[in-house]
């Protein structure tokens, strides 16, 4: 997964085709080596365990580009308008949705008589789920031809109290000198964000390939301790898990490094199973305990072993 927490989709507004970009995937490194520092680089490299995603969760970033284009030939000539579209969150006392449009492409701006740049802000509690509206502000931009140049902005916010799956839309249209009108729309990636703003910490294990997934609802249920139908904490697991993972894998870790990390916490319905357990370096561990503080409604310390 490469730059998981920033999206960018761009419209070329052209006056007539259509023809999209994407992405070039990454290939898989699967040399296997036994020491912490290039264990933490190959993870780093390949599955996102990386400074900014760690220590800077104030705005994140992920790269998908997505280029649409819509061309008309006219007696003018041909007029073109490429719009970015990036979400992110911001964090702090009033976490925000943030969705910025970026003016990265203009040619013949004179010819174009008024651009407008629509959006919706959608939510869900599952990543497939339907969707409800969250009002953004401002909920559209007019763009004048004055200000419809390169590296102008257009940013909209909107707040974020509850851990949601978000996703943004974006339509562009133009109104071409002698009224004729482009129309195109994209929707970004759909990524998951806690009440607090931060994205979930991706992760996965480089020699296991076992992935910390994302929960698949944000409303699962907490279990406070003493429920019954809360999973109790195995004093052998450790033991028993690493000696399980080691036979498996056929390799051997310094595991002073490493917590064992419950990919659906107990507080929220985990179990014990091997299948819901990964190895993580204790300091990014942290940070996936962090995220899940901020994932529920209710209010948990820092010792509370619910993780």
């Amino acid at each position: 997964m490469k730059n998981l927490f920033k999206f960018f989709i761009a419209f070329l507004l052209v006056f007539s085709t259509f023809s999209p970009v994407s992405a070039s995937a990454l290939e898989n490194n699967t040399s296997m080596e036994t020491n912490f520092e290039s264990y933490i680089e190959k993870a780093g490299i390949e599955y996102g365990l990386t400074e900014n995603i760690i220590s800077e969760p104030v705005i994140t970033t992920l790269s998908i580009p997505v280029e649409e284009s819509i061309e008309s030939e006219s007696s003018r000539a041909i007029t073109t308008v490429v719009v970015e579209t990036t979400i992110s969150a911001l964090t702090g006392t009033t976490p925000q949705m943030i969705v910025k449009h970026k003016i990265v492409g203009v040619s013949n701006a004179a010819a174009i008589k008024s651009t407008v740049i629509g959006q919706d802000l959608r939510k869900r509690t599952t990543r497939n789920g339907s969707f409800g509206l969250v009002n953004l502000n401002p909920a559209s931009f007019v763009i004048s031809t004055k200000d419809l140049k390169v590296g102008k902005v257009f940013e909209a916010t909107a707040p974020i109290t509850t851990t949601q799956f978000w996703q943004a839309k974006a339509v562009v249209s133009i109104v071409g000198s002698s009224g004729n009108i482009a129309r195109d729309e994209s929707e970004t990636e759909i990524l998951l964000f806690n009440k607090k703003g931060d994205p979930y910490p991706y992760y996965k294990d480089p020699y296991s390939y076992i992935e910390n997934s994302e929960p698949e609802s944000t409303i699962l249920p907490y279990l406070p301790p003493g429920d019954p139908r809360r999973t109790q904490r195995d004093s052998n697991l450790r033991a028993n898990y690493i000696k399980w993972y080691e036979d498996k894998f056929n390799i051997k870790l310094n595991w002073k490094n490493f917590d064992l990390h419950h990919i659906q916490p107990i507080a929220y319905g985990g179990n014990n199973d091997y299948s819901n357990f990964i190895p993580l370096p204790s300091t990014f561990h942290k940070t996936v305990n962090s995220w899940w503080r901020g994932y529920g409604s209710y209010s948990v310390s820092e010792n509370e072993d619910d993780y």
